[in-house]
């Protein structure tokens, strides 16, 4: 599932970025057509308030434009005749009003307008100088594309670097995640393997106890012994939860799902953890009576998560412990908390309490012994059930664990 999760993210993450990209052009060549669309209006603009601004007299029909200082002159045919300084005069004005760019070439035309090249001349018509007069000033910019690139430079640029800088930090992203990804496996491996190793020399020694005691009867009540006995049994039982864990997160272990008592489950569990109990001189409140309620569930599984909830309410618990456990039907399923007066969980804790070997401490210093397998232990479980768990703690104040597990599944 965290494989899957992880080729998602990286292939989501592709997507944007190639997303990315494609907005990125069309937002260039949207830029282009904006700066030839302005650069077209502002030429027509020009063109026709110079023109507007010549009067009518009969001269010969030659026509010069300014070429970055140089006199250009084209001989064009027409029948009427035009002061041709003083269009030149007032088009060089309006271009320089409206801020129309250089070198430009000059030409009239009879009701024709056609380019020399690709980009197409921009005409006006010279009927307000002569009545129904049929003549077309014509005015082509060779550099026009020169000017629309000099006016996207910038923007060429800087989308390159930003999309440079962008696709950088993606590979690097990438990079990172595919080695923390691979170090992850490599330790989860590494506990499990080492899980597995332990389990035969615990086995080993519980079976060589059983043996001493039964070959010497005397040691049957030795407290060394017994010493063994226990804390094998305790590290037997954190090895297990281990393996346990590994092969539900791998899917390798399918729930055995059976009709299970709540309220049986949880006396029992009690039961078994009397001795714990009676040490902390704790109170442990259930009011629930057997056979009254029923879901569908791993009894193992669920045990286990029941037991590791009630030892973290013990282990945390403050002075006259006191841990309330209450049960509460509904027509989805059952309602299941575990309240105690404990030292409480803080708020940046409990965003991490239900992850592996995450354990709540005070700095450098963690009172209470274990891995911080219990809660992630837990929520697997209540999830693999189609349940969810949640906590509810203020410091100082204890904490409650709400479970949810619903009937049908």
């Amino acid at each position: 599932m965290k494989r899957n999760s992880t080729v998602i993210l990286i292939a989501a993450s592709a997507l944007a970025l190639i997303g990315l990209l494609f907005l990125q052009v069309k937002w260039m060549q949207q830029s282009r057509d904006l700066i030839e669309e302005q650069f077209e209006q502002k030429v027509k603009m020009a063109m026709c308030s110079a023109v507007d601004g010549v009067k009518s007299i009969q001269t010969a029909p030659k026509i010069c434009g300014d070429i970055d200082d140089d006199i250009n002159c084209l001989q064009v045919s027409a029948e009427p005749g035009y002061d041709n300084e003083e269009l030149e005069s007032s088009l060089a004005e309006a271009f320089d009003f409206y801020g129309v760019p250089g070198p430009y070439e000059l030409a009239i035309t009879n009701n024709s307008c056609q380019g020399k090249d690709k980009n197409s001349p921009y005409c006006c018509s010279l009927s307000p100088l002569i009545a129904q007069d049929e003549h077309l000033l014509s005015i082509h910019f060779p550099s026009k594309q020169e000017y629309v690139r000099s006016r996207m430079s910038f923007m060429l640029v800087s989308s390159i670097l930003i999309l440079l800088f962008i696709t950088t930090i993606f590979v690097w992203a990438v990079y990172t995640l595919a080695r923390q990804k691979r170090l992850h496996d490599i330790s989860i491996d590494f506990f499990n393997n080492m899980a597995h190793e332990l389990r035969t020399p615990l086995t080993n020694i519980n079976l060589a106890t059983h043996m001493l005691q039964k070959k010497n009867k005397d040691l049957a009540g030795n407290r060394f012994l017994q010493i063994v006995d226990h804390e094998n049994e305790r590290m037997k039982h954190q090895v297990e939860r281990v393996l346990h864990l590994a092969k539900l997160e791998k899917g390798e272990y399918q729930l055995k799902k059976e009709s299970v008592d709540v309220c049986e489950l949880l006396a029992n569990v009690i039961a078994e953890m009397q001795i714990q109990i009676n040490e902390k001189s704790a109170i442990v409140k259930a009011p629930c009576e057997p056979g009254s309620i029923l879901v569908q569930g791993d009894k193992f599984h669920l045990s286990n998560a029941f037991r590791n909830l009630l030892d973290n309410a013990l282990k945390y618990a403050g002075e006259n412990p006191e841990i309330i456990i209450q049960v509460k039907p509904s027509d989805q399923g059952v309602h299941i908390s575990f309240a105690d007066n404990g030292v409480g969980i803080s708020k940046r804790d409990q965003e991490l309490i239900f992850e592996k070997f995450q354990r709540v401490g005070t700095g450098n210093i963690h009172a209470q012994k274990g891995f911080g397998l219990g809660l992630s232990y837990v929520k697997l479980i209540i999830e693999g059930h189609q349940g969810f768990i949640k906590v509810f703690s203020e410091i100082n104040k204890g904490s409650r664990f709400n479970l949810f597990l619903p009937v049908g599944h």
